[in-house]
């Protein structure tokens, strides 16, 4: 149900399938394709996405941070972007680095283009009263105020931006141009831009009401960014937002699921979540995997389960780890920081260093299948009924999906697992069948199996050709 408190209009589209097609005919990517020739078609991924994305909550200074860019590249280990978390400014609102503890950007850029890394930043909306820049936007009215146009403070003392008066999307965007872009930092996470902290109802944003605006503040968030980078003529963009929008992807915003807690059952919620978002016109989506809360390093079942996550991780559009790890490393000059996120300090490193090997092996498939979703709308990650409509069973069973046309996914969300059951539909293709990647056995179609695990694998199962196989069909 979908509500609106206050609107001017309200517009409800409806999309079916033409007349001459039937519900046995794959329906699904019609409706999908229907969908994107309305709203907007996605960009393709850009190919620096598609790899392994390195995170914690945080890393405190430059020396630490090119610390763990340096073990990656030494161990060999694959990663494209790697991320500064907040905190990385004095204030809130000052968006520049703290020159005492991240002294030399250019350098630390250098570094990280050496092994081959894309830097992703944090940014915040929030503009606190100690800022650099807070007199200057409360002064030209650049923050959101009540119906009187006097400022809203929230509880700790911050404010937040006005983002629909396009001067603020204009001074925002000088200020991360300066501090940010100009040194090569392109890729920013905008978090907390729902926006975190608002005043429901007694905002007023450009003079228009919070009740009838406030969801779109997101939307007007991520433009000041797209606008700022287009203006530069880039064209490999991407911006991590945790709101999206209908047709958020028109403007390269990927959206993750937040800060999650770090358990099984979240596991479980999280492979359900991934394909609900993939059908709701979500094409770049990701998770902190690992989960992000409550997450015990010193804790068997954490350490079994972000060696399970990975595995479902590396079968997402995005593939990010990010999280706040306990205990957390002592207090310094430069703040606080969880424990360790650096998947060699894993129990299970080899196998999850195995996993991005995987991923890494599969970056060509990946952006392959998302220029597909450019060109008809057709998710990369989706439900099994999706490509096999026809078959009740796949509408039953939520805990595995396809990734593209090749991969079903059924990742292990219990701990201990050393099975679990895989439903593996018919496939309507002559002479192809379904063949688990790890064991190389073959399986046929339109059958329930319980598939054997161990810390090494997980059911992950290829639909290949049969053609010329001397393997022994299970």
């Amino acid at each position: 149900m979908w509500t609106a408190n206050a609107t001017h209009q309200l517009d409800l589209w409806i999309t079916t399938i033409p007349k001459e097609e039937s519900l046995s005919s794959l329906f699904y990517p019609i409706l999908m394709k229907n969908y994107v020739d309305v709203i907007g078609h996605p960009n393709p991924l850009p190919h620096f996405a598609s790899g392994f994305w390195q995170s914690k909550n945080r890393y405190r200074s430059q020396q630490e941070f090119l610390d763990v860019a340096k073990g990656y590249y030494d161990r060999q280990i694959p990663v494209s972007v790697i991320v500064i978390d907040f905190y990385h400014w004095t204030e809130l609102g000052d968006w520049k680095f703290n020159s005492t503890c991240w002294p030399d950007i250019q350098q630390m850029m250098n570094q990280l283009q050496s092994y081959g890394m894309k830097l992703m930043i944090s940014i915040w909306p929030h503009v606190a009263e100690n800022s650099e820049n807070f007199i200057t936007m409360k002064t030209e009215g650049l923050l959101t105020h009540d119906a009187n146009g006097s400022a809203i403070v929230t509880s700790d003392n911050l404010h937040i931006p006005d983002q629909f008066n396009p001067v603020t999307r204009y001074f925002i965007w000088n200020k991360v141009k300066t501090n940010y872009f100009d040194y090569g930092i392109k890729i920013y996470w905008l978090d907390a831009d729902e926006p975190e902290k608002s005043q429901p109802e007694l905002q007023w944003w450009y003079d228009r009401h919070d009740v009838e605006i406030a969801m779109v503040w997101a939307r007007e968030h991520q433009r000041t960014f797209w606008d700022g980078l287009r203006e530069k003529k880039e064209e490999e963009i991407i911006m991590l937002s945790r709101q999206a929008w209908i047709g958020s992807h028109r403007m390269n915003v990927a959206v993750w699921s937040g800060d999650i807690d770090s358990s099984w059952e979240e596991l479980l919620k999280q492979i359900k979540v991934a394909q609900n978002v993939a059908l709701s016109g979500i094409y770049w989506w990701t998770t902190d995997i690992g989960g992000y809360r409550h997450a015990d390093l010193d804790d068997n079942q954490f350490q079994e389960l972000i060696l399970r996550w990975f595995q479902f991780g590396a079968f997402c559009p995005l593939f990010r780890l990010h999280g706040e790890r306990y205990p957390p490393l002592p207090n310094n000059e430069c703040g606080f920081s969880g424990g360790h996120n650096e998947v060699w300090l894993f129990n299970y490193s080899r196998q999850i260093i195995d996993i991005i090997k995987l991923r890494e092996s599969l970056r060509d498939y990946v952006e392959y299948h998302l220029n597909i979703s450019h060109e008809n709308g057709t998710p990369i990650l989706r439900p099994m009924f999706y490509d096999f409509n026809n078959d009740i069973e796949c509408y039953n069973s939520e805990d595995q999906y396809m990734f593209g046309s090749d991969y079903l996914v059924a990742p292990i969300y219990i701990y201990q697992a050393t099975s679990r059951s895989v439903y593996l539909p018919a496939i309507d293709k002559q002479n192809s069948v379904w063949q688990h990647y790890y064991t190389k056995r073959i399986y046929d179609g339109g059958q329930r199996y319980n598939i054997s695990t161990t810390l090494n694998d997980f059911p992950l199962f290829v639909k290949i050709a049969s053609n010329d196989i001397e393997i022994l069909v299970y």
